[in-house]
Formats: structure tokens, C-alpha cells, sequence
């Protein structure tokens, strides 16, 4: 199950990156007056957006090591590139809410004029239904054009006689009345095309509120439209860089790469610390000679015999152990081996016992203050403390009253 989240993680996390990355590549193209211009602003915008999402790992590591220069630099140019990203993020979000809005304000506007427009012609036509149609009333013309008077009258255009002047008045009405029904039927088609285009801006959301959930936050929180817009654009754009400057580190951080070791409590790397003190090829052998001890390579088994002693709460870094390591040869009077052979032979030993290592840490151990007191030690103090130590390491795990070999040193000790 956790492997799956950290998958699902890790892919929702890329994909904020590409969005981030989209939107910054989009904004910064847009301000670009050439094809080629905008190509390089986007690529410049996309490449440190990318680099964002990758300084996290490079500070979290830097600091691990104590390489605290390269984080403080790390850091200040993750806050540059995140500032950056910020500002193009907020432009894109701005621009894509205000062109929203700005359409749907244009929508309503031209709903409320094509509304006048159709209350105007719908009064036009009011009393049109008693216009016959046009082909009626032409039929009838034809019709009346076949009396005599109107031959008599020369087309209507010689009536004298009161009969005459009665029939034309009535024949050239009909013109009028022609024309009264084309211009009802153009005002019918005018208002079917209005209503049309009315329908389809409501159908895009005209009249209603441009940005519906701004109104209902401003509403709710008793802000201004204004206010409660930017808000939003200030989120948008900063939930965008969180989730692709921190979402990937966020989704793998928070455990190594590879499984790590169950963390030994006290009792089992005190039996760890015992079972290296009492193997037959760990015991140490009589002290040297000064010449011997120049010529001989500190071993990092005899410096875990010595030094090692179980903790419960912290560990030690690799370069706090080869540190702590270098200062036992140099008391011992060894030559101590290079930093790269002393974690090869350590993490082996680590490993065959069990030591519980987190990342660059070993948990559940600690050097001892002996290093200190030998610092102190003569050569002779030093040479019998080393032959008290070979002695304990020789013998069986259990003798006499039963003690342990760690026991029994301390007795010897004391």
C-alpha cells in the first residue's frame, strides 16, 4: 500500500511539475512580439521550472553533509527560481480568469441588447395577424385585373368616373397590403433568428454571474468582488508552485531509496558490540612496537572493538566515524586508511551485524570517550591497556561468575 501511494504520488507530482512548467512556457511566450523570441523566453521559463523541482533533493543532501555554503547558496536560488515561477504562474492564471470573465461579461452585454431588440419587434408585429399571406393577396390582385374596369381605367391609371375611382382605391390597397405582409413576415423571421442567438449566449452562461465563484465567496465572506477574485489567483498560482517545487521531494523524501534496515534497539546492538568483541578474528593482538605501529594500517574492526558502544537516542555520520577513526590511529600510532576504504570496510561491518543505517547515519551507536583518556595515556598506559583489551577478546564468552566479555573488561578496568 505505501508503495502504491508514493507512486500515485510521485506521478501527480510530475504531472503538477508539467503543468507548472506548461504555464510558465505559455505565459512567458505570450510576452515575446516573434515566434523565436517567445521560444527562447518559454524554453528559459520551462528549464528553470524544471530546475526548481530538482534543487530540493540537491539542498536536502548538502545539508546532510555538512556542506552547509552549497545549501544556503542552494536555497537562495530555489527562492529565485520559485519567485520567478510564481510571477509567470500568477500572469497565466490572471490572464486565463480575466479573459472568462471578460467574455462572459461580453456575452450578457449582448444577451440584455439581442432582449431589447426582441421586446422592440415583438411590438412591431403586434396586430400583424390580421395581414393575409402574400400569396393570397396577390392571387387576388390577379384576379381583379381581369374586370373591365380595370382595363377601362388603363391599368387604375384613368379613373374618372366615381365606380372607376372606387374600384382602383380598392385594387391598389391590396399593394399596401402586400407590402404590410412582407414586412410582418421579415419581422416574424427577424424575431425566430433573435430568439435563436438569445438562446444560445444563455446556453454559455450569459446573465448569469460572470465569475460564479467569486460572487459566492464575496457573498459569504462580505468581501469585494475585486478582493475575493485576486485571492483566487494568488491559490491558484501558489498551489501550482508548491506542488511542483516541493511535490516530488514531498513524495519521495520522506524514506530512502532503498529499504531501509529495522532500527536496533539497545539491547540488540549491545549484543552486536559483544559479539564483535568476542569473534576469535577480531581479537587484537599485543601492542607493537613504535616502528611496527607506523608501518601496521589502522583496522576498522580493532577501532569498533574499541570505540563503539551502543546509544539510545542519535548515531553517528560516516565522516563524524573516519573522523573519530583518524583520532584513534593517531593515538594508537597507526597509520589510518583513506576515507573511501574506511566506509567500504564499515558499512560491511554494519551490514553483518545489523547496525541500522539511515541514510548517511548509523543509529543506536556511539563512540566512547576513550579517545580522550588515551590522548592522555603514555605509551606504556596505552600499550597495557591494549593487551588488558586482546586478553578479554581471547577468552570464552562465558567464564567464572558467568560475565560477559564487555563485563569483564569493564571489571578489568576498574
Amino acid at each position: 500500500m505505501r508503495q502504491l501511494l508514493s507512486t500515485i504520488a510521485v506521478l501527480a507530482a510530475v504531472l503538477m511539475i508539467g503543468v507548472s512548467t506548461a504555464m510558465n512556457f505559455l505565459f512567458m511566450k505570450s510576452l515575446a512580439t516573434t515566434e523565436i523570441e517567445g521560444l527562447v523566453l518559454g524554453s528559459a521559463s520551462a528549464a528553470a521550472d524544471i530546475l526548481k523541482a530538482a534543487l530540493p533533493w540537491f539542498i536536502a543532501l548538502a545539508f546532510a553533509g555538512c556542506r552547509y555554503m552549497f545549501s544556503i547558496v542552494g536555497t537562495a536560488v530555489f527562492l529565485m527560481f520559485s519567485l520567478f515561477s510564481f510571477a509567470s504562474a500568477l500572469g497565466f492564471a490572471a490572464d486565463i480568469r480575466g479573459t472568462l470573465t471578460g467574455t462572459r461579461e461580453a456575452a450578457t452585454a449582448e444577451l440584455r441588447r439581442l432582449e431589447a431588440e426582441h421586446d422592440r419587434v415583438s411590438r412591431q408585429l403586434e396586430g400583424s395577424d390580421r395581414f393575409r399571406a402574400v400569396a393570397i393577396i396577390e392571387a387576388e390582385k390577379r384576379a381583379r385585373q381581369q374586370d373591365r374596369r380595370f382595363t377601362a381605367t388603363k391599368a387604375c391609371t384613368d379613373a374618372t368616373a366615381p365606380a372607376s375611382r372606387e374600384f382602383c382605391t380598392s385594387y391598389l390597397l391590396l399593394d399596401a397590403e402586400i407590402a404590410s405582409a412582407a414586412e410582418a413576415a421579415r419581422l416574424r423571421e427577424t424575431l425566430a433568428t433573435i430568439g435563436t442567438s438569445i438562446t444560445r449566449l444563455r446556453s454559455r452562461g450569459a446573465g448569469h454571474d460572470a465569475d460564479p465563484q467569486v460572487s459566492v465567496l464575496a457573498r459569504i465572506l462580505h468581501l469585494d468582488h475585486g478582493v475575493v477574485r485576486n485571492a483566487l489567483i494568488i491559490g491558484a498560482a501558489l498551489l501550482v508552485e508548491l506542488g511542483s517545487g516541493l511535490g516530488l521531494w514531498l513524495a519521495l523524501g520522506h524514506s530512502d531509496a532503498k529499504q531501509r534496515p529495522e532500527r536496533k534497539d539497545k539491547t540488540s546492538v549491545l549484543q552486536v558490540i559483544d559479539q564483535i568483541q568476542q569473534a576469535p578474528a577480531m581479537a587484537l593482538p599485543a601492542a607493537p612496537t613504535a616502528v611496527e605501529a607506523l608501518q601496521r594500517t589502522g583496522e576498522v574492526v580493532d577501532f569498533c572493538v574499541e570505540c563503539l558502544h551502543p546509544s539510545d537516542t542519535g548515531g553517528l555520520t560516516l565522516l563524524a566515524l573516519f573522523r573519530d577513526y583518524q583520532s584513534w590511529c593517531r593515538v594508537q600510532g597507526f597509520t589510518p586508511m583513506d576515507a573511501a576504504s574506511f566506509e567500504t570496510e564499515f558499512v560491511m561491518l554494519a551490514e553483518e551485524f545489523g547496525i541500522a543505517r539511515d541514510r548517511d547515519r548509523f543509529v543506536g551507536v556511539r563512540t566512547s570517550l576513550l579517545l580522550s583518556v588515551g590522548e592522555g595515556m603514555g605509551r606504556h598506559d596505552q600499550q597495557a591497556h591494549r593487551a588488558r583489551r586482546a586478553d578479554a577478546a581471547a577468552m570464552p564468552a562465558t567464564a567464572g561468575n558467568g560475565q560477559s566479555a564487555p563485563a569483564r573488561e569493564q571489571s578489568s578496568r576498574s
